[in-house]
């Protein structure tokens, strides 16, 4: 992966990490004026197991359960790999959804002060699966890759064949690549197989 990219992945996640694992200090008076000079941040809800099906901006359904989305909620928070949105069409497009394998994600979910209640998904991401789902995309990519022809128009190619333009297809190949370095490396942590998921 290029260095500069996976820098700034590293310091969002360790700038995440920090702000999630403490106690949020404002300036004196609170952000809004009150009387309040720390808030106390609550973790997200967990829903650990296998991704269903999900529709970007609309719901998500693991184990059998659906969550509905707040639109455009986590939209400039989680990086894009995690976004629920994304994630579900990620996972939809490549086949992974409802897997067999029983690989599964979390779901994190708004915490709400009512503990039979459920908030709004704010992020999902794989864990402990996510170097498995990240070898199966691959094997999905990869074999895409090779089944499809160059063409500009589609006129030097068979009428049943898949054709794609040059540009897509170089785009494929290097999101191979860049995702082969990443599961070559030791040091890769979940979330960067995430995101090249």
């Amino acid at each position: 992966m290029d260095p500069g990219i996976l820098e700034v992945l590293e310091r969002y996640h360790t700038r995440m990490h920090a702000e999630r694992s403490g106690p949020c200090v404002e300036a004196p008076g609170g952000r809004d004026g009150a009387k309040i000079s720390a808030c106390a941040l609550l973790r997200s809800r967990e829903v650990h197991g296998i991704f269903v099906d999900g529709t970007d901006h609309r719901s998500c359904n693991i184990d059998g359960t659906g969550y509905a989305y707040v639109m455009r909620f986590s939209r400039n928070y989680p990086s894009i790999s995690n976004r629920p949105g994304e994630n579900a069409n990620v996972q939809k497009y490549i086949g992974l959804n409802n897997n067999h394998e029983g690989l599964k994600t979390s779901m994190w979910l708004v915490p709400t002060s009512d503990r039979k209640a459920h908030g709004a998904p704010v992020g999902i991401t794989s864990g402990a699966s996510a170097l498995r789902l990240l070898v199966k995309a691959m094997a999905i990519a990869g074999q895409q890759l090779v089944n499809v022809l160059v063409s500009v128009d589609g006129k030097d190619v068979p009428r049943a064949a898949e054709l794609v333009p040059q540009d897509e297809y170089r785009q494929l190949g290097e999101s191979i690549a860049r995702a082969e370095e990443t599961l070559a490396s030791a040091v890769s942590p979940p979330a960067l197989l995430d995101y090249q998921i």
